[in-house]
């Protein structure tokens, strides 16, 4: 897991995106930039796991909610066991995806 090593080698990594995912380290007092999308309706990485999970996240992190987005349709795997039914296509999800990731980097 990247955020591993940016825990680890902050020096050395510019920023992290999560893509419906989460750290497991505490960033919570370094200034590494983040950003975090995450579907509306992922049944794995769910709204409520990404809420509780925030806290870990450094003070210099976007936050980016997809909304009718699930798990599945942040790669290109076709359905996953577990998770929900999207509400949007896969193209919608990917391309709301980058267009995010775009205007983060952007900023960076």
């Amino acid at each position: 897991m990247i955020s591993k090593y940016a825990f680890q080698h902050e020096d050395k990594v510019d920023g992290i995106i999560f893509l419906g995912s989460y750290p497991a380290d505490d960033f919570s007092t370094k200034s590494i930039p983040m950003l975090s999308i995450y579907g509306e309706v992922d049944a794995l990485a769910t709204v409520e796991k990404i809420e509780n999970n925030k806290k870990l996240m450094s003070k210099n992190t976007a936050m980016h909610m997809i909304k009718g987005g699930n798990h599945a349709h942040f790669g290109m795997y076709g359905e996953q066991k577990g998770d929900n039914a999207s509400l949007i296509t896969s193209k919608a999800q990917r391309d709301e995806t980058v267009k995010v990731i775009e205007e983060w980097l952007l900023k960076q």
